[in-house]
């Protein structure tokens, strides 16, 4: 197969396509909508269920809770977070931890160079994104000396963007804090704390707990009752959640011993839940019954593009018995249909790409949620977990556009070499087997399209005739006998114009 010969089938395939508007049309938007369609909802499954957290070694981060039996008969136990006291000691004698980390909430009312803000805060044990593996965008992340100056804040870029414009010169500056909600109207209650800007997180960083508004360490004042904080732990390597689960239990009793006239409990005291699983957990039946859903849409639309490609093959058997009596291979008969099925795959490809790209877009849009301070915590800046992070995939793109041209290539291939052998068969026996004028056989469609052929191959033989002495003109060899190869190939020489099937254009 020769460039020029593909070159030439794909210009050819892009008229015939242009001629009936209307199948092209509703093929091409068939695969868009499709493609478009599962690659959207393929890239949001993917994220949310199958992507790891974007932290380093994010299947062994685990958050550990006690369950405290509901003092109201037959409700479920609810969820208690240890005290900072308890967190340290747990750290020291956890052996299936290899290290841990502890953090709490909080609002505050912020006061900036834009005016006064309520944010909703988290403040951290010095080594919490060290164990998360994660830098800082501008400036640098807390550290363990931040503990003998904790003045200072780290922003998230969701801030940094509202607050200070996306400033590089924020980091440095300095911020109020004000700790009472009516901080505005009593500002003699809490003294305000002066706050030094040292980082800014990344767009994509969110703590295990959810979104924050901005990070602060973690400093405890041993002359006051110890705080609750939320425990979350990295795994050592090879070691399962049935083990952790079990050193759970036993350390944390013997941290926290249980009331002697405490209810009994249908579940482990102390749980040890991966953090992916618990951020999924809610969403994980109701995705994947969506992604059953829109891979079924995926078939129907192959099989509606197969079934255009069936109809329109049924209506090309004149076509294809004049091309092949005009000398027209079975192959190059497949290799133009193949041309047309190319072109459309590759249409309806690029339309479902922005059809896709268009769909997650309107995903992220519908599914975002723009609250401030304990809104934010509650709903997060998604109604998706890790919704921020979701985009078009472009392996799930490719598997898509593949099955689609697949189908779309096999629709009109396979129906184009049957009829070419039917129409071989039929132009044989149609040649001998004519009835007399006016007979039902005499003015059926395969009588008509074998007298096509027939005139076709008559105008073949002149067309021929004419280039041999065309290109034998000059020469001392007689031009009749040299072959048809022979007089092609010094016509192409000659830039005499050829067809694809040996006809000269010129007849």
């Amino acid at each position: 197969m020769r460039w020029l010969d593909v070159e030439q089938d794909l210009r050819y395939a892009t008229r015939s396509l242009r001629r009936p508007p209307g199948f092209a049309i509703v093929a091409v938007l068939t695969l868009a909508f499709g493609i478009g369609a599962t690659t959207a909802i393929y890239s949001v499954v993917d994220t949310i269920l199958l992507q790891p957290l974007p932290f380093a070694g994010a299947d062994g981060l685990v958050q550990i809770a006690e369950n405290v039996p509901s003092s109201v008969p037959g409700r479920p136990p609810f969820q208690r977070a240890v005290t900072y006291q308890e967190f340290l000691e747990w750290r020291a004698r956890s052996t299936t931890l290899a290290d841990a980390f502890a953090l709490s909430t909080g609002e505050n009312v912020v006061r900036t160079r834009e005016g006064m803000a309520r944010l909703w805060g988290a403040t951290l044990s010095a080594n919490t994104f060290t164990v998360l593996g994660a830098g800082a965008q501008l400036g640098r992340t807390l550290v363990a000396d931040d503990a003998a100056n904790p003045n200072v804040v780290v922003l998230s870029f969701d801030t940094w963007r509202r607050l200070f414009d996306s400033d590089p010169a924020a980091v440095g500056a300095t911020i109020e804090f004000r700790a009472d909600f009516n901080a505005s109207l009593t500002p003699e209650l809490v003294p305000p704390r002066l706050m030094t800007i040292v980082g800014v997180m990344p767009a994509a960083f969110e703590l295990p707990s959810g979104p924050m508004d901005y990070y602060t360490p973690l400093v405890v004042d041993g002359s006051k009752r110890s705080p609750g904080v939320t425990l979350f732990g990295r795994l050592r390597p090879g070691v399962s959640l049935t083990a952790a689960l079990e050193e759970a239990n036993v350390v944390g009793s013997a941290i926290v011993p249980a009331p002697a006239n405490a209810p009994a409990l249908n579940v482990p005291r102390f749980e040890v839940r991966g953090v992916k699983e618990r951020m999924v957990q809610g969403l994980r039946p109701a995705l994947r019954v969506l992604f059953a859903a829109v891979s079924a849409v995926l078939l129907i639309v192959c099989a509606n593009v197969a079934n255009l490609l069936l109809a329109r093959g049924t209506t090309r058997q004149r076509e294809i018995a004049v091309r092949m009596a005009i000398g027209a291979s079975r192959t190059r008969i497949a290799q133009q249909v193949l041309a047309e099925c190319v072109v459309l795959a590759a249409a309806g490809g690029v339309l479902g790409a922005a059809v896709g790209a268009a769909g997650v877009t309107l995903v992220k849009s519908l599914t975002a949620v723009d609250a401030p301070g304990i809104f934010r915590l509650g709903f997060g800046t998604s109604i998706l977990p890790r919704g921020h992070e979701v985009g078009v995939d472009p392996r799930l793109f490719a598997i898509a556009f593949g099955i689609a041209a697949i189908t779309s290539v096999a629709g009109g291939v396979l129906p184009a070499l049957h009829m070419s052998r039917t129409s071989s068969s039929r132009d044989g026996i149609a040649g001998h087997q004519f009835g007399p004028p006016g007979t039902e056989d005499s003015c059926g469609p395969d009588r008509r399209a074998t007298g096509d052929g027939h005139r076709a191959a008559r105008q073949r033989r002149a067309a021929d005739q004419q280039l041999r002495q065309a290109v034998g003109r000059g020469t001392s060899s007689a031009p009749w006998r040299r072959s048809p190869r022979t007089c092609r190939r010094a016509a192409r020489r000659r830039s005499i114009p050829w067809s694809p099937y040996g006809v000269s254009r010129a007849v």
